[in-house]
């Protein structure tokens, strides 16, 4: 009988600390095999390292009650600062995509932003749907040295509102749209699923006490689903998973909600002459989903690709042996195959000799391949003269500043030794007064910059147009395509 592997869980984003050992059934249900979970004793007006030794502390005895035998686990990051989206792509190369959500990632945490992403069902157009993933880089470093220092390895960093998905799979409330609904200590995160499917991911920020109050929590859940309503051509959520919201908060989304909203929870396996208990799914669904391959895993890069080579080594060893202990067992058979293929090739040798139309064949290919040759240099050079404007246009129009609206963009090549530049010409208007229209101006000649596709920015004199109330502008630069942009 196949024995199921279990894993384990560890959820770090509240004031309580739980871990959970999980195992999957064959028909997709988790269940819970060992929990345990213990408060954080943070002393008020502790410092950073008091707090994080009150951590450390909590994930020690949480671990210590639950009795897990693994050492790595899935863990999310304390306070959850992770934004997460659906974003539709128009058809391009996943170099390209991924060059767009890493600078997305870039613009909302720096540097050393830590990302991840998944490829949802696409549009039959050719479109890609991605759900992606954004965490700052010392929020995710800070999280592994302190599970280090518990004595614990980072199998992956997990997302919580995401990784709950994974216990509502076997649920039989996604026929429609329905919707997953997180209560954590700094923000509410909201879910939408189309068949099963995420459609829409919004954080909540919970910043002031106002902010916390039932109302205002209901008003901007509904809000959420009304949004999706209006997008998703009249579907609308019938169906309400939720996790951690405070009585009051649950009996005024139950009000003002006309879904049904249920609560979402992991059940423990019973030990021998035990009941079956209610577990909070958290942890359960980090475990399951660090179990697999195709999940957000917000792990630095340098850590996935060192386990990438360790699974690399490991096959390679595996094939290593098996070549070895198949190596004597053919050594006679290839002994023999080698003794008859060396006379079948005198046999050839002699036949060719006496068949002269091969030698005008030889002559033949080569010809065809010398012009298969001009015609791929022909294809190259048509190919360098040619840039994809729709996705040039899309990237465009991110740099434009609200004040500045776009009227006309020319553009004109001109042949170089190496390669063809194109000299871009764009005129627009600058709307509002003295002051923003400077400074959308030098925002907009910033961003031409910096954004690696035009050099030599220079401004034309500017201009008044009378009829429309606004200054006019000209913009000259020049750019030449990178070749990953060649269609």
């Amino acid at each position: 009988m196949l024995r199921l592997r279990s894993l384990v869980g560890l959820d770090i984003s509240g004031d309580v600390v739980s871990v959970a050992q999980v195992r999957r059934q064959h028909g997709g249900e988790v269940k819970v095999l060992r929990s345990g979970s213990a408060p954080i004793k943070r002393q008020p007006g502790a410092g950073p390292e008091e707090a994080r030794a009150a951590l450390v502390a909590a994930i020690k005895a949480a671990v210590s009650a639950a009795g897990v035998p693994r050492r790595r686990v899935a863990v999310n990051i304390p306070g959850e600062p992770v934004e997460c989206s659906v974003r539709t792509f128009p058809e391009m190369s996943v170099r390209e995509m991924e060059a767009v959500i890493k600078r997305e990632g870039r613009e909302l945490f720096g540097e050393s932003v830590c990302w991840d992403y998944i490829e949802l069902p696409g549009k039959p157009d050719g479109q890609r749907v991605v759900l992606t993933a954004f965490a700052p880089g010392e929020a995710v470093a800070d999280c592994v040295s302190v599970l280090k220092e518990a004595g614990l390895g980072v199998k992956a960093v997990c997302v919580s509102h995401l990784s709950l998905l994974s216990m509502l799979e076997s649920s039989d409330g996604l026929e429609g749209s329905a919707a997953l609904v997180h209560f954590g200590t700094q923000a509410v995160s909201v879910v939408v699923l189309d068949a099963g499917t995420p459609a829409l991911v919004r954080r909540i920020q919970l910043d002031g006490q106002s902010e916390a109050s039932p109302e205002f929590v209901a008003e901007e859940i509904n809000r959420t689903f009304l949004y999706f309503k209006q997008q998703c051509r009249g579907k609308r959520v019938v169906k309400v998973f939720q996790w951690g919201a405070p009585p009051p908060v649950l009996e005024r989304l139950r009000r003002d909600t006309d879904a049904v909203v249920n609560d979402l929870e992991a059940t423990r396996e019973p030990e021998p002459g035990e009941a079956a208990t209610a577990f909070g799914p958290v942890a359960a669904g980090l475990a399951a989903s660090g179990a697999r391959d195709d999940a957000l895993n917000l792990l630095p890069d340098d850590l996935k690709e060192r386990r990438t080579r360790r699974a690399q080594l490991a096959v390679m060893s595996m094939v290593a042996l098996s070549v070895t202990s198949t190596y004597f067992a053919c050594y006679a058979a290839l002994s023999v195959a080698q003794r008859m293929y060396e006379q079948s090739l005198q046999a050839h040798q002699a036949q060719l000799q006496t068949l002269l139309p091969v030698r005008r064949l030889h002559s033949e290919i080569q010809a065809t391949k010398a012009r298969l040759r001009e015609r791929q240099e022909l294809h190259s050079s048509l190919v360098q003269e040619s840039v994809p404007w729709s996705y040039l246009l899309w990237d465009l129009g991110r740099t434009l500043p609200r004040e500045v609206t776009l009227t006309e963009l020319t553009a004109s090549k001109e042949k170089r030794e190496t390669a063809t530049l194109w000299s871009i010409r764009i005129s627009g208007l600058l709307s509002g007064g003295g002051e923003r229209r400077s400074a959308s101006l030098k925002e907009l000649l910033t961003n031409l910059q910096q954004c690696g596709m035009f050099s030599a920015v220079k401004l034309e004199p500017l201009f008044e147009r009378e009829a429309e109330r606004a200054m006019g502008f000209s913009v000259r630069c020049e750019m030449k395509p990178p070749r990953d942009w060649l269609l």
